[in-house]
């Protein structure tokens, strides 16, 4: 594809497009880099979901059925739902962790569905943060970009 700037609104013009395509890669990259620290984590909270379950002895935990649990059907959609109904994370950040499940699956699937905004690519940041390092970092905070630095 050639393009070409005739004149200085054509260049300011395409200047903005190839920015407003660059912010969305900031955010789509923000998004999918989230949400592999979140389903990381997500996974350990299942092991030691299982592992407590077993350590209990009201539940049958052999070899079979702890490799039918941890195996790829068992997705993180199903690992975020198991967690929610046990009380091993909350409702609030069932609902966080799904949208965030969209959007990427929606970025690694063909962008058919709502693209991510800065907003979502900032509340993904925070929660991840939240979520993953919260016991490590308590209250931890993000100094997002601003306006003036990147202003498209």
């Amino acid at each position: 594809m050639k393009v070409t700037c005739d004149s200085t609104e054509d260049f300011e013009r395409y200047g903005r497009i190839v920015g407003r395509v660059i912010m969305f890669l900031r955010i789509a990259t923000s998004i999918v880099l989230c949400w592999f620290l979140l389903e990381r984590s997500l996974h350990e909270r299942y092991k030691r979901f299982l592992g407590q379950k077993a350590d209990s002895q009201k539940h049958v935990m052999d070899k079979t059925r702890k490799e039918f649990l941890t195996g790829r059907d068992f997705t993180a959609s199903i690992i975020s739902q198991v967690l929610e109904l046990d009380k091993a994370i909350s409702p609030a950040e069932l609902q966080h962790l799904d949208e965030i499940r969209k959007f990427r699956n929606n970025i690694a699937h063909g962008l058919r569905k709502k693209l991510p905004e800065r907003k979502d690519g900032e509340s993904a940041l925070r929660f991840t943060l939240t979520f993953v390092f919260g016991h490590i970092i308590p209250n931890a905070r993000v100094n997002f970009w601003n306006d003036q630095q990147y202003p498209f």
